[in-house]
């Protein structure tokens, strides 16, 4: 692969990422049936471009043996299911333009995938630098979602729900970001201890993310994923330290926010959120 293919290759890899990063900071990005005119143009515009993308992807490394195997199939498979599920719902659903902005985000997914598997094959990047790409990602809007907790005042309102949901609108959306970014972290390879002290850090606001948002389906998602990480993955070790790191990081400001009815009812005035919320936000002063 040629130096000018790579930077192509590298420059696409960041587009993506970037693009996951705006859609997990902007309610999903996609909602038709509350944002028309210029929404829907953009929602097109998103899926064309994605759609375009895949397929160049797809043909540029379709002789490339990783489409042919297991993991590339079961995730292809899965999320290839799941719009087909989606879109043949919009018969049967009592909100059909729910069911219609569902089966614009999953082709999404499946778009994202195949664009992803193929920059996978053409900068054949290592496993860590994958993971810490993915982390990186995740953080974005994680620390967004901390900083609308911690601050009530000034980012947040009286109509705030109970549990962590934005920026990505939906706390269960929120939850698998924050787990992406624990598997991301766990899988980043530290191999000093400044790297590790930072991934143990990070661990810890994804854990602590996922925790407020009291998301059951991102715990099973989490206990899958690591499972997952640990069978497939070498340096067991490590990332089961880098782990154990953000599960110690995570412990205090936690137990802290679950316990405090003001961090979990729904619609608490911010005037009596501020304090505990100032609390959560110091929580990890005391490990200092």
């Amino acid at each position: 692969m040629n130096a000018q293919a790579t930077r192509w290759a590298t420059g696409a890899a960041i587009i993506t990422a970037a693009g996951w990063v705006l859609l997990a900071s902007a309610d999903g990005g996609i909602d038709v049936g509350e944002r028309p005119g210029i929404g829907t143009t953009v929602v097109a515009l998103v899926l064309l471009l994605a759609a375009i993308g895949a397929g160049i992807g797809l043909w540029r490394t379709r002789e490339e043996a990783v489409w042919r195997s297991g993991p590339t199939r079961m995730a292809l498979g899965g999320l290839g299911g799941l719009t087909l599920l989606a879109a043949l719902s919009i018969g049967w659903a009592p909100q059909p333009h729910i069911a219609w902005i569902e089966a614009n985000q999953a082709a999404l997914y499946v778009a994202t995938c195949i664009i992803a598997v193929a920059l996978t094959v053409r900068l054949q990047p290592s496993a860590e630098r994958m993971a810490l790409l993915i982390a990186v990602a995740a953080a974005v809007p994680v620390v967004a979602a901390l900083l609308i907790e911690i601050l009530p005042g000034l980012l947040g309102s009286d109509l705030d729900p109970g549990r962590l949901t934005q920026p990505a609108g939906y706390h269960n959306a929120l939850a698998l970001i924050a787990v992406a970014g624990v598997i991301g972290t766990a899988s980043s390879g530290p191999r000093d201890r400044r790297a590790f002290a930072l991934a143990g850090a990070a661990g810890a606001l994804f854990l602590t993310a996922l925790a407020l948002t009291l998301s059951r389906g991102g715990v099973l998602a989490l206990i899958v994923g690591l499972a997952l990480l640990f069978v497939l993955r070498g340096r067991r070790g490590v990332a089961l330290g880098a782990l154990l790191a953000g599960v110690v990081g995570a412990s205090i400001p936690i137990a802290w926010g679950l316990s405090r009815p003001a961090l979990t009812d729904e619609r608490v005035p911010v005037a009596l959120r501020e304090d505990d919320a100032l609390v959560l936000g110091l929580c990890p002063v005391s490990y200092t």
